[in-house]
This record gives C-alpha cells, sequence and structure tokens, in this order.
C-alpha cells in the first residue's frame, strides 16, 4: 500500500455542472460509518478517507478497519473532476500500478442500492467530485 496521502479533497466550495448538487460543506465521515449506515449516507456528500483500489475491471473503496470482506464501494469521478482537480493529483491517483493500494481522502456523492462497477456487483456507488 502507498504510505503517501492523496489529500483529494477539493476545496469546501463546490459546484457540480449538472446543478443536482450544491456542496458548501461536507461532512466528514469514516469509511466503516459510511458502511454501517448506507441508508443515512445515501445521497449525500461526504469525505471519507480510505484505501482506493484498482486493477483490471475494479475501481474500488475499501479499509482495513471495516470487516466488509468483499469490495461494497465502486469509485467513479464526476465528468468535471479532471478539468477541475489538478494534474498532480490526477497524475498521483492514476499512474500507479495496477492493484497498487492508494490511501486517500475523497469528497463525493455516496449512493447505496442498485448494480454498479463491474458486471454490476457492487451494491453501492461513489462519485468523487473535483
Amino acid at each position: 500500500m502507498s504510505s503517501t496521502l492523496l489529500a483529494l479533497a477539493m476545496p469546501l466550495m463546490l459546484s457540480v455542472t449538472d446543478g443536482n448538487v450544491r456542496v458548501t460543506t461536507a461532512q466528514t465521515v469514516t469509511f466503516c460509518a459510511l458502511l454501517d449506515h448506507a441508508k443515512q449516507y445515501s445521497g449525500e456528500v461526504v469525505r471519507v478517507r480510505a484505501i482506493y483500489q484498482t486493477d483490471f475491471e475494479k475501481s474500488a473503496l475499501d479499509s482495513p478497519k471495516c470487516t466488509i470482506g468483499i469490495p461494497m464501494l465502486w469509485v467513479e469521478f464526476d465528468k468535471s473532476w479532471e478539468t477541475r482537480t489538478k494534474l498532480r493529483f490526477r497524475w498521483a491517483l492514476h499512474h500507479g500500478r495496477w492493484g497498487e493500494a492508494k490511501d486517500v481522502v475523497f469528497v463525493g456523492v455516496f449512493r447505496v442500492g442498485g448494480s454498479h462497477g463491474h458486471m454490476g456487483m457492487y451494491p453501492s456507488n461513489w462519485t468523487s467530485l473535483p
């Protein structure tokens, strides 16, 4: 696991271009609490620290502190993330080796329910905001 914390939590004042979400402050939640109280946080914009894992057909958040066993949270990035996030953060996140875990702080929208990610096998979704 990478020992570097990638601080990808962007400024507190964010605006998503599609108008569905306007963020003035994001509540900080532990990753375990997010999963334990999923319905409470579903649809909310929150800040979470977790382990970001990528591999072939995998983009997921996880934490060694939680005992979930299987990946539960598929990660995707808001369409404006690339243009509104500094190059050094994008490069650090996306230019590691496959399978390399990264300790990150993300601000995003958490959604529970449905089928997400590769073959719809993830029950929850995280959309990282810029």
